[in-house]
């Protein structure tokens, strides 16, 4: 699959926030966990926020069957700070780590540690 030149290894905490978000149980996150062993990222939004967009290149990846393209969320908080960030697909892929925040200064992409409240799309 192709990925922009600006494409790069997801650093440290882009890493440990999809990880967490997947490890939620959701239909399709077994598939999205396979993806996310091959995956780059590249910035996803013009704002300076610490939103990615997430671009797998591996052609032979399984798309998830997936109940909703943002299966799973969290809220996060910091000195400062605070907001949403959510996982959003395309078509059975992962597309992006979406930041969404309170205040005026665009927020970097918050530690793993730093989630609270946990939501992923069950079904049930």
């Amino acid at each position: 699959m192709d990925s922009p030149g600006d494409a790069r290894p997801l650093s440290a905490d882009e890493a440990d926030v999809l990880a967490l978000l997947l490890a939620q149980h959701f239909p399709g996150a077994v598939q999205l966990r396979l993806q996310a062993r091959r995956v780059l990222a590249a910035p996803g939004c013009a704002c300076g926020c610490g939103t990615i967009a997430l671009h797998v290149t591996d052609v032979h990846a399984p798309r998830a069957h997936l109940l909703d393209e943002h299966p799973a969320s969290a809220d996060f908080a910091a000195p400062g700070q605070g907001g949403v960030v959510t996982l959003i697909t395309a078509d059975g892929l992962l597309q992006e780590l979406r930041l969404s925040w309170w205040g005026e200064d665009p927020t970097p992409m918050p530690r793993a540690v730093d989630l609270t409240h946990l939501w992923c799309a069950t079904g049930g």
